[in-house]
C-alpha cells in the first residue's frame, strides 16, 4: 500500500495534510475473493476480484488527526494490512521566546509591556510542514490630546521568506502602544496569525557621554560625546548654569519610530 507515491508499512504510521490517494495491491497464489478498505473499522471500499492480483487507486476521506487505515484480503485464508494515517489540517504554531515567553499551544497575550523601544520578536516553530514565509506589520498608535484631532498612525511591514525552524525579528517600537499582526505561512498555503500589542514604557533615561575640557583659554570650547535613549530622543540641549543660557542641539520631528533618533553626537 502507497499514499501520495510513498510506501506504507504495516503497523506503521504517517502524516499527511490532507485526504491521500491510496494505491493498494494485493498478491496471492489463490484466487483473491474478497478485498475491504476500511477506515477506522468502517468499510469504506469492497471488491470482488476472483483473481490471484489485484490493484486499485482509493481516495480516502479520512477525519481530522489519527486514522486507522485496514486492507483486508481474503482467500483461502485472510491477511490483513492495517497502518495509521494522522491528517493534520493544523497551520504552524509559534512557541516565542522574546521579547516574552510562550507555550505552543498557549499564544502571547493581548498586551504586554517592554521599558525599551528596541525588542526582537523571536519564537521556534511547531508545524508539519516547512514555513515559507513570515509577515510582522507592526502599527505605531500615537493618541492626541485634543479630541478633535485623530490619532497619528505609523506603521512598518517586515517579511522573512524560508525561516527554517525559527525567526528573529529586530523591531523598532514607538513610545505608548504598538500593534503586532505575525502571520506564519507554511509551503501549503496554511497560515497562523498572531495579534497582540506591545506598549513601550519609557521608563529610562538617556544615558550621556561626554568628552569636555576642564579648561578654556577662549571665549568657546567644544563638546564631544553621545546621547543614547533605548526609544526615541525628544530634545537635547546644553544649559550654561552661570548666566541661564542654553543651547538647543536636537528638537522632536514626529512621533513616530525613528532609528535616527536613538543617540545623537553633539561635537
Amino acid at each position: 500500500m502507497t499514499v501520495d507515491g510513498e510506501p506504507l508499512t504495516n503497523s506503521g504510521e504517517r502524516i499527511v495534510l490532507e485526504d491521500p490517494t491510496a494505491n493498494v495491491s494485493v498478491e496471492s497464489s489463490d484466487p483473491i475473493d474478497l478485498i475491504e478498505i476500511r477506515v477506522n473499522g468502517e468499510i469504506r471500499n469492497s471488491y470482488r476480484p476472483d483473481n490471484r492480483s489485484f490493484e486499485q487507486s482509493v481516495s480516502l476521506a479520512l477525519d481530522p488527526n489519527e486514522n486507522t487505515v485496514e486492507v483486508i484480503a481474503r482467500g483461502d485464508s485472510v491477511s490483513t494490512f492495517k497502518t495509521t494515517l494522522t491528517k493534520n489540517t493544523a497551520a504552524p504554531r509559534v512557541r516565542y521566546t522574546s521579547p516574552f515567553s510562550t507555550t505552543v499551544l498557549g499564544g502571547p497575550e493581548n498586551e504586554t509591556n517592554v521599558s525599551s523601544g528596541q525588542v526582537t520578536l523571536a519564537g521556534d516553530f511547531h508545524t508539519v510542514s516547512e514555513v515559507d514565509r513570515v509577515q510582522i506589520e507592526r502599527t505605531h498608535i500615537v493618541e492626541t490630546e485634543d479630541k478633535n484631532e485623530d490619532n497619528q498612525t505609523d506603521r512598518k511591514l517586515y517579511r522573512i521568506t524560508d525561516p527554517g525552524d525559527s525567526f528573529s525579528q529586530d523591531l523598532l517600537l514607538g513610545n505608548g502602544k504598538n500593534e503586532i499582526v505575525a502571520r506564519y505561512t507554511d509551503t501549503n498555503g496554511r497560515t497562523n496569525t498572531d495579534s497582540f500589542d506591545l506598549i513601550v514604557d519609557d521608563a529610562t533615561d538617556p544615558n550621556i557621554t561626554l568628552n569636555t575640557p576642564d579648561k578654556s583659554y577662549t571665549d568657546s570650547v567644544r563638546i564631544r560625546g553621545e546621547i543614547r535613549d533605548e526609544t526615541k530622543l525628544d530634545r537635547v540641549a546644553i544649559n550654561r548654569t552661570s548666566n541661564n543660557a542654553s543651547q538647543v542641539l536636537l528638537t522632536s520631528s514626529g512621533t513616530e519610530p525613528n532609528r535616527e533618533r536613538l543617540s545623537y553626537m553633539p561635537c
